[in-house]
């Protein structure tokens, strides 16, 4: 494994005197930014001092910035509320655009997992764990010892079913793909009935005009 961050994660409203957006913000580790290669734009990352202190510092993603800022103002250095929870901006994220599911990646906030667990959500617990391993070539391998070592957390016996979820982006890659695959075939199932309902039509409609017509033909 190289990097490693807890998240946790709320939806509510990002608040800049008199416009507010309704987005999501997500609680990390400094460590998040390396895993999802994610540069900023400008200013800095929050440190490991402010996940322990539980810091309101804040990234904010270009989507946010855009819809509670007026054009040219820069927002490093500004406080925003979310959720009546006032958040000193430190730094602009680098725009990543759509997903591969049409999500936009830049309508989010990022701050201390801690901060928002404490200040957001009111929770003791983290939601979800973010990994990278050292290389494609180990991410098999990182994922058995990923799974060990929570079924080890978790106290469970060598009977008992996993109580959790490990996903990797090749698992991601592979169901999105087989999706589209069926996509492909369902349209071309559809295009293909909706071409032969139109060819038996119009055969019916040429059928009858050559039947009212026979003894002018001949």
């Amino acid at each position: 494994i190289n990097a490693v961050s807890p998240a946790v994660q709320g939806r509510g409203q990002a608040i800049n005197g008199a416009l507010n957006w309704a987005t999501t913000m997500q609680g990390v580790s400094p460590d998040f930014l390396e895993i999802r290669n994610w540069p900023l734009k400008e200013g800095v990352s929050f440190s490991n001092e402010d996940v322990n202190g539980a810091a309101k510092v804040c990234l904010i993603g270009q989507t946010v910035v855009d819809n509670i800022f007026d054009p040219g103002d820069d927002p490093v250095g500004k406080t925003i509320r979310f959720n009546k929870i006032p958040f000193k901006i430190i730094g602009v994220l680098g725009e990543k655009g759509e997903n591969a599911f049409g999500q936009d990646q830049d309508d989010i906030l990022l701050a201390p997992y801690t901060t928002v667990q404490k200040r957001i959500l009111a929770i003791p617990y983290i939601q979800t764990i973010y990994a990278s391993s050292t290389s494609s070539e180990t991410s098999e391998p990182a994922t058995q010892e990923l799974s060990q070592i929570l079924r080890n957390s978790h106290r469970l016996t060598n009977t008992e079913q996993d109580d959790f979820t490990v996903r990797t982006q090749a698992e991601l890659i592979n169901t999105f793909s087989s999706t589209s695959e069926l996509l492909t075939v369902l349209l071309a199932a559809i295009a293909g009935i909706s071409l032969l309902v139109g060819g038996i039509g119009i055969m019916n409609i040429m059928y009858v005009s050559v039947t009212e017509r026979t003894k002018e033909i001949g």
